[in-house]
């Protein structure tokens, strides 16, 4: 009986700690590990230029490299004030601090704290006082710090001193030309400024530029309204011109009565010169934020509207999930179950926030598997969210399943967005065994995702002598000291990191062109064809290019008797050869070819194509190849739960950048990054732009005083100087800046010119600006340096110039004088335009 009592018992207790256990495991089921993105939560400040909102300021949570910010630029007026104006979206800012140091961020100028303000509804106004030690002409860097709710926010601004740069006329006439484009019939007086020609794409409102038609300019047949007036934002100020950016959004009713909202850029380049404003550029862009309307999305497409053709887009090997990027968005549509995920977006469900949508940053789609799971990453400008301030690169999962995304890194910057894209955004991947791969200026690093460890992979990565393949997993580079004697190509694959070889034929040098896709193109050289001219510049005329696939077979061999190609490029999986051909002993230009890959165009199972609309004009859709069934109801449309990520995941880069970049900015935008020079120059020019050296010193601007008599002493004494022309002008060069030198002695011994003026110009930066144009190289001229240039094996120096002529120094006669500036031109194309230049 005791027996019996015992074991019920027994069995009455077991069956309660599993009904406990149980109801534990339960609830343990039933919590809920997954968040929401927080909510952009720190003020914006714009300041003020008579009267005017300008420059709206996005906020850092933590301390920025001031070198490494570039974006506005203020004016001050005549009694150095500053009006700011602080919105601050129900924060509480405790207190308000300001710096203002020199742009290499080396000398603190003044410093102050702001010891009373008060906020009315919602903003703080107040005027900022300066010293008058700053200089005019000078740019300063302004730092405002503001303790917000506990942490401090950073913001920063360049500031100059107004100096006859016409600032206040610049923007009222660029807020007048926005206002007359929304008005058509009224619009008549903005044909003044216009330069249409036959160039122009006048059937796309994606782009309209200062050669579009008035038509055009004035939106067409569009009809839409802006949701604010635009403040604008000063990029540029200076004598020569002023720059000005608008961004604004823009609504518009859609076919089916829905709202559509676009983000709308306008740039300007102005002039002040005989009481009137000059237009000396126009751009305007348009780009759809995609909402993912019902009648969008069809069996054989999806309608992205108005926007680049450039899309970002991948799809999995069965076509059936394409993962697509718009203005800043993630998206991803399954065909399979018709369902449409908003995968990734900082903007919120309602309306448009103007923090959530600042444009910062981009989204790189890495992988997508054929569930429709898929890596991506998110750089740049965190405009909420846990990294809400900060940039960086994030890396995350999409489990195309569960309908979740998972952060998996971050890793925190101090550099703008826009550098930040320039120095990082190279090489986005993650491989199988989930290790992130990225370039860091010229070091490869590697991250495992599941320890956090990292480690620098491969070193010595400098621009033109690697190439990364489309998808990012195969990486190829010169082994060698230089990039014109290399006899070696190392292509590694990221998936297990394996390196295989390319070895040259013998007496042949190799150089990395690019990939299409994972196909390999490299080119050959005989060595007998690298030369290097009298200004120490090498000429790399390859007679052959290669293609070869991901296991090394070849799959193209590009040769053509007495054709030689001086550079190799890759643009839209297309292979462009600039060639000349052997006349003689010496080269003739000779026309572009091109290679072409038709079975890749044939395996595409997405394509972007155009349609055309009668109010939107040119409209962009991502295509489906083959026949799809069509659809029976709208797309359902998801999004995604973030996983909640308790831990940090957050991984430091200790890296240094030793290799100088030169940053080519233009409308505020870095569009060239590249350690040459004159590549910078050449693409500053022809995009109306800047060239920004190290600790944010001006390397070139588009703008010269229209005359420059001669510069320095050019009259040498010829019995010390040396017999051939290099030493002479040489010479001449350091006798401007009051040096003397054995010069025909250390050419002797086997120095270039450009290492002659290195070694002996210690507090000057000697730049080679061979491939330039003499319009380009007088700036340095109009800087009161002399230009060195080689013309037939001989050297001369460009010494100054006139509204028709340069001043040219001849070290022959050892005397100057004037040349036409066609004929310059042309004598010094017909040479190679070759030059060196230096500049303090």
């Amino acid at each position: 009986m005791r027996k019996g009592v015992i074991k019920a018992i027994v069995l009455v207790a077991v069956f309660g700690v599993t009904l406990t256990v149980t109801s534990l495991l339960s609830h343990q089921k039933n919590i809920d590990l997954t968040t929401k993105m927080e909510e952009a939560s720190l003020p914006m400040i714009s300041l003020e230029e008579n009267g005017t909102k300008i420059n709206e300021l996005y906020g850092y949570t933590s301390e920025m490299d001031g070198t490494a910010v570039r974006d506005t630029i203020a004016p001050l007026g005549e009694d150095l004030t500053l009006p700011v104006s602080i919105k601050t979206y129900q924060s509480q800012v405790e207190s308000i601090s300001y710096q203002v140091r020199t742009m290499d961020m080396e000398r603190l100028m003044e410093e102050d704290k702001i010891e009373s303000f008060s906020q009315k509804d919602g903003e703080i106004d107040l005027e900022l006082q300066f010293e008058n030690i700053l200089e005019e002409g000078n740019e300063y860097m302004l730092i405002l710090t503001l303790q917000c709710d506990g942490r401090e926010v950073y913001y920063y601004t360049r500031i100059i001193r107004e100096s006859g740069y016409h600032v206040q006329e610049a923007v009222e006439f660029v807020l007048n030309f926005h206002e007359q484009t929304f008005d058509g019939e009224n619009a008549d007086g903005l044909a003044t400024y216009l330069e249409p020609n036959a160039q122009a794409d006048n059937t796309s409102l994606q782009k309209v530029t200062i050669h579009s038609s008035l038509k055009q300019v004035t939106w067409g047949e569009f009809t839409g309204e802006r949701v604010e007036k635009p403040v604008p934002s000063i990029k540029e100020i200076g004598s020569s011109y002023n720059t000005i950016v608008l961004n604004y959004v823009v609504t518009a009713a859609g076919e089916n009565g829905e709202v559509e909202y676009y983000n709308v850029e306008e740039y300007y380049r102005v002039r002040y010169g005989n009481n009137r404003m000059y237009l000396l550029n126009y751009e305007r862009t348009m780009n759809e934020i995609f909402r993912g309307e019902s009648d969008r999305i069809k069996a054989d497409s999806i309608s992205l509207g108005i926007c680049s053709q450039d899309v970002e887009y991948m799809a999995n090997e069965k076509g059936s999930v394409t993962a697509f990027v718009q203005e800043g968005e993630l998206w991803s549509y399954n065909s399979d179950n018709n369902h449409l995920s908003k995968v990734y977006s900082f903007r919120g469900a309602e309306g448009i926030d103007a923090r959530e949508n600042n444009p910062q940053h981009e989204i790189k789609i890495i992988k997508i598997d054929e569930t429709g799971s898929m890596d991506f990453v998110v750089y740049g400008y965190m405009n909420r969210g846990d990294y809400e301030g900060r940039t960086g690169i994030a890396v995350y999962h999409y489990d195309g399943v569960g309908n979740t995304t998972e952060e998996e890194l971050f890793i925190p910057s101090d550099k703008s967005y826009e550098v930040l894209k320039a120095e990082w955004g190279n090489i986005f991947y993650v491989s199988d065994g989930n290790v992130f791969y990225l370039l860091v200026g010229d070091s490869l690093y590697s991250i495992n995702l599941y320890t956090r460890e990292s480690k620098k992979v491969l070193e010595g990565m400098e621009a033109g002598r690697y190439a990364v393949s489309d998808t990012g997993r195969y990486i190829a580079w010169q082994d060698s000291e230089n990039l014109y004697n290399a006899a070696t190509l190392k292509v590694m694959d990221l998936e297990g990191e394996e390196i295989r070889e390319i070895k040259a034929g013998e007496g042949e040098y190799l150089l990395p062109v690019g990939f299409v896709q994972d196909d390999f193109i490299y080119g050959a050289a005989r060595q007998s064809d690298v030369v290097v001219d009298n200004a120490g510049n090498t000429q790399f005329s390859m007679y052959r290019i290669q293609i070869v696939d991901e296991t090394g077979e070849v799959v193209k061999d590009y040769q053509k008797d007495g054709y030689y190609i001086t550079k190799a490029y890759v643009e839209n999986e297309t292979i462009y050869l600039n060639r000349v051909y052997r006349n003689g002993s010496g080269f003739v230009p000779a026309d572009q070819d091109t290679i072409k890959n038709q079975q890749l165009e044939a395996e595409k199972n997405i394509t972007i194509e155009t349609t055309q609309s009668a109010q939107k004009q040119s409209v962009v859709q991502i295509a489906f190849a083959g026949e799809r069934e069509e659809l029976e109801e709208s797309p359902q449309i998801v999004v995604p739960k973030e996983i909640l990520v308790e831990e940090d995941r957050s991984v430091t880069l200790d890296t240094g950048v030793e290799q100088e970049i030169y940053y080519v900015y233009s409308a505020g935008k870095i569009v060239k990054a590249t350690p040459f020079v004159a590549e910078a120059v050449t693409t500053a020019d022809s995009n109306m732009g800047v060239v920004i050296g190290d600790k944010q010193k001006y390397i070139w601007r588009r703008g010269r005083k229209s005359y420059q008599p001669v510069v320095g002493d050019v009259n040498i004494d010829v019995s010390q100087a040396g017999g051939s022309s290099v030493a002479r002008c040489l010479t001449a060069i350091l006798q401007t800046e009051g040096i003397s030198m054995d010069v025909e002695g250390l050419l002797t011994q086997g120095e270039t010119p450009k290492q002659i003026l290195t070694e002996a110009l210690a507090d000057y930066k000697v730049i080679d600006l061979t491939g330039c144009s003499v319009e380009q190289v007088l700036y340095y001229v109009n800087l009161k340096t002399p230009v060195f240039a080689v013309v037939d094996n001989e050297a001369l120096l460009i010494v100054g110039y006139d509204e028709h002529n340069t001043i040219l120094y001849n070290p022959e006669t050892n005397t100057t004088y004037k040349m036409g500036l066609q004929d310059s031109n042309a004598m010094f194309t017909s040479a190679g335009n070759v030059f060196l230049g230096y500049i303090q």
